[in-house]
């Protein structure tokens, strides 16, 4: 019984990569950017922290609901604007 829910999850998994795979094959615009602020991390004494501003950059993301081609999806890189550079 828990291996063909088990199975049964692993298919609805890969079924729904696949769909979202033909999906943005199919979109005309299949990326696009979004303005994402730098902050550089310094580790300070004490195990403090300091972050400085290194201005903006533009990053590329999928119009898809998960990864691909190696860029993450715009959905999580709108709410994630802040990049940290550690230093």
């Amino acid at each position: 019984m828990v291996k063909r829910i088990l199975m049964g999850l692993v298919l609805a998994a890969v079924a729904f990569y696949l769909g979202d795979t033909l999906v943005l094959h199919f979109r005309q615009q299949q990326t696009a950017t979004v303005k994402v602020r730098r902050m550089y991390a310094i580790l300070l004494k004490g195990n403090k922290i300091d972050y400085e501003p290194a201005g903006t950059e533009m990053d590329t993301c999928v119009n898809s609901a998960l990864p691909h081609m190696g860029y993450p999806p715009c959905w999580y890189l709108q709410s994630h604007r802040d990049k940290q550079i550690d230093m």
